[in-house]
């Protein structure tokens, strides 16, 4: 584990260095990593042992993006007939099987017929899941689950049928979103409209379909006139036979656009159309989840979407039963790379893991733009294994509120953050296009706060440390300013008295000298200033004392009553007048009901400068000075606590 010096040490290069050793067959730790660059601690236990994951599962089991390409069989044979089903056209492939459009003879219905590959006959895992697949999608039986009709082996081809959707995949539309989004033109673009073969036809009818689907999306009008659904179920009940509403599903036909400006309100119906899609979904992977079994694989390429604005999930294939003593399977890590929950990698899913594949899939919608946008696998798995999602609204920064609110929630990072079930979301979902006040509440600061810290606990404990160091020098300080701005304001204060006084007794002398009669006046009119010199001495207290009240009813309103007792009780001892001193011992007996109460209230004429408690709080010991200038004797009293009287 050797790092240039000169070079920043990431967690992608440590994941690089990790692997090749492994690949050389050491015997590699993730702490020696971890305890190696404490400061990349976290993110070298979320991505190494994802990588080495990875490293330990067969090649194939992964998909990185979910799409597939056409062509033939593997094994170079052209199908022309399984059983009773004539086959009419390739529709897909995937990671087992390849989709054909067929047509059942007995009863000339289309149907969608999958077949395993020849090549994973061989390999009996392979053969086993397809045919877990189709048992768990026959198990279903969902408006928005496709349904399958039978299974079968031909010609040592295994099989199995379902119905067929006129529609498709999201993975295609979202291309065509795209499209739209960056142009503006909601029109049927081709380099040609005429082609020479059955191949290229159906590839401008798939072009046309997902153009379609598209604009139904963005205006939220989805076309009704121009379906075959073949052995088609009723698509306007739910698998609990209750009507599906208006809201949940448009059926108005599409008008002639060529052109959708983004506005507010064409924003709008996408958003309410990408609602009703995931509310479709999560209603499908509701019932899934109540019948037993986990999808797995929740990703655009695995959902149709039909001219009617139905969503139809396929591809079980990665499908687990759920047992019976819990959700969470272990072991295995199967699935679509970039749609996996983070939790996959340590081979752990349940219903919260399709819950996270869902809202991936919803945020894509949203952005056209994938959640886990990396294309080199390294930086990918870490981005998958750490989370590292960038905020839906910065991508689309118009979303509502409570849609935004709603995703965030299917990508919490920890499960337990999520919706606890599909049916929660789906609930959700529903309010939001009901504009109801929806059931998920936004994280505040404080919890994103905690969060991250949980993340990062020794960043978090420095920042903490200086945080509060920089709280108790701040306070410090202000107490320490107010303190002396006091104490100088004060002394402004007496020194203004005492040259008045001075002035005043000069100009006293001065007219005494004059005369007697001078003096008898000035006498006079000494005796006057005195007068108005002790007034404006017991003014200046009453204001000291008002500014004491106002002191403690500031921290009163700020709900700091405590911190208010002590200046109440200043405006006790320094108040003058008799009766504005009962005025203030009653304000603060109001508010000592207000605290916690003392055992006992001891109040004495004298200056206390320490007050001593018993070690069995049974008296307290106050000393002091008298309050004379001249008297420099101290004194000490002993009062009884319980009591309140003195010893």
């Amino acid at each position: 584990m050797n790092d240039k010096p000169n070079n920043p040490v990431t967690v992608e290069s440590l994941a690089e260095d990790f692997v090749a050793r492994h690949r050389n067959g050491e015997e590699v730790s993730v702490e020696e990593y971890a305890e190696a660059h404490p400061e990349l601690a976290d993110e070298i236990r979320d991505v190494l042992p994802a990588m080495l994951m990875m490293e330990n599962v067969k090649e194939g089991a992964f998909d990185m993006t979910g799409a597939f390409e056409g062509g033939e069989t593997d094994d170079g044979r052209r199908i022309e007939h399984l059983g009773d089903y004539r086959i009419v056209s390739e529709l897909g492939r995937g990671g087992m099987g390849v989709v054909y459009e067929a047509e059942q003879e007995s009863l000339g219905r289309r149907v969608a017929v999958k077949v395993l590959q020849a090549g994973a006959l061989a390999d009996p895992k392979q053969l086993s899941r397809f045919e877990m697949e189709a048992r768990s999608a026959a198990r279903l039986h969902h408006t928005n689950i496709v349904p399958v009709f039978g299974v079968g082996e031909h010609d040592g081809m295994h099989y199995y049928v379902m119905q067929y959707i006129q529609g498709q995949g999201l993975d295609d539309v979202l291309v065509e979103l795209k499209r739209i989004r960056r142009t503006g033109d909601a029109s049927e673009t081709r380099e040609s409209m005429h082609y020479d073969t059955s191949e290229a036809a159906q590839r401008e009818a798939d072009h046309s379909e997902a153009n379609q689907v598209a604009v139904g999306m963005l205006t939220g009008q989805f076309t009704i006139n121009s379906l075959t659904m073949i052995g088609e179920l009723n698509p306007t009940t739910d698998h609990h036979g209750a009507e599906i509403t208006g809201t949940e599903l448009t059926g108005l036909a599409v008008t002639d656009t060529e052109s959708i400006e983004p506005t507010t309100e064409t924003n709008h119906e996408f958003w309410r159309s990408v609602t009703s899609m995931g509310m479709q979904v999560a209603d499908a992977l509701s019932y899934a989840h109540e019948q037993g079994i986990l999808h797995r694989d929740i990703k655009p390429a695995n959902l149709l979407l039909d001219l009617q604005g139905v969503v139809w999930v396929t591809d079980f294939g990665l499908a687990k039963a759920i047992d019976g003593d819990g959700l969470t399977q272990t072991g295995d890590v199967l699935g679509t790379l970039r749609y996996m929950a983070p939790e996959t990698f340590k081979g752990q899913s349940d219903a919260r893991s399709d819950v996270f594949s869902l809202g991936l899939t919803l945020y894509e919608l949203i952005t056209t733009r994938p959640a886990y946008d990396a294309e080199a696998k390294n930086e990918l798995v870490q981005q998958v294994a750490s989370c590292q999602i960038t905020p839906i609204r910065r991508l689309a920064p118009g979303i509502s509120r409570d849609l935004e609110t709603i995703i965030n929630k299917c990508l919490e990072r920890d499960p337990n953050h999520r919706y606890r079930s599909a049916a929660r979301l789906r609930d959700d979902l529903k309010r939001y296009l009901s504009d109801e006040p929806i059931r998920a509440r936004r994280i505040t600061p404080a919890e994103r706060l905690v969060r991250w810290c949980r993340r990062n606990p020794l960043v978090a404990s420095l920042t903490g440390t200086i945080a509060v160091l920089l709280v108790v020098i701040t306070v410090g300080a202000g107490l320490f300013a107010a303190k002396q701005t006091r104490l100088l304001n004060q002394a402004n204060h007496l020194k203004r008295n005492a040259e008045v006084s001075l002035s005043s007794a000069i100009k006293a002398r001065k007219l005494a000298e004059t005369s007697q009669l001078a003096a008898v006046t000035a006498g006079r009119e000494a005796e006057k200033q005195r007068g108005e010199a002790v007034a404006a001495r017991d003014l200046n207290l009453k204001q000291l004392v008002d500014g004491q009240i106002n002191t403690a009813m500031t921290n009163v309103e700020h709900d700091e009553t405590l911190d208010a007792l002590p200046w109440l009780a200043r405006a006790v001892d320094d108040e003058a007048d008799d009766e504005r001193q009962k005025l203030h011992k009653i304000r603060f007996q109001q508010f000592v009901r207000q605290v916690p109460r003392p055992v006992q209230m001891i109040f004495t004429d004298e200056n206390i400068s320490t007050a001593i408690l018993q070690h069995d709080s049974s008296h307290i010991v106050i000393s002091g000075d008298f309050r004379a200038p001249d008297d420099k004797r101290g004194w000490f009293q002993i009062w009884n606590v319980k009591t309140g009287n003195r010893r």
